[in-house]
């Protein structure tokens, strides 16, 4: 227990007692109840609060209902992945849905290309290698966006996506 929290006891303690010594007789706290239980209904109120905000925040974060949009490999190749004022970026709903549904697990590179388009230059983002295929999503979904978002496609030995993940910038 650390100083402060010592001193929190100790002033407790005090507070329960009244300032009376007698008070302080085991059996007496026994009888009246345990410093604990003075502070039971606040300490549930709060930590019941506490863990609502934990969930409600969580939830919100995760997103476990949504399972993004139905794949449109139409809709996919026509949309803008450019900066625009209208915050509309039909990439960013299309992959959640991808993603979320493993819909690219297991697809070969030939397979990917054709849902997805040929990918973006290898040169960018720095860390496209020869093992992966990085399509342009668009800007980041946070209010100060500075960065873009690509989906990258790592494929195993065989030639196989065996991961589709979402990266920022040149992560």
């Amino acid at each position: 227990m650390t100083p402060e929290g010592l001193e929190r006891v100790r002033f407790a303690v005090l507070k329960l007692s009244g300032g009376e010594v007698e008070q302080l007789d085991p059996k007496e706290v026994e009888r009246e109840g345990t410093l604990r239980d003075a502070y039971h209904p606040l300490c549930w109120i709060t930590a019941t609060f506490l863990l609502l905000v934990l969930v409600a925040a969580l939830l919100v974060y995760l997103d476990p209902l949504s399972t993004g949009r139905l794949f449109d490999a139409e809709e996919w190749r026509d949309a803008d992945t450019g900066w625009s004022i209208s915050d509309t970026y039909p990439r960013r709903e299309l992959v959640d849905g991808l993603i979320k549904r493993r819909g690219l697990i297991g697809l070969t590179r030939v397979q990917s290309r054709a849902m997805l388009g040929e990918p973006h230059w290898k040169d960018w983002p720095m860390r496209a290698t020869a093992e992966n295929d990085h399509h342009l999503i668009g800007p980041e979904r946070f209010f100060l966006c500075i960065d873009d978002v690509w989906l990258f496609l790592d494929f195993d030995a065989e030639g196989r996506v065996e991961r589709a993940r979402l990266s920022v910038g040149d992560e």
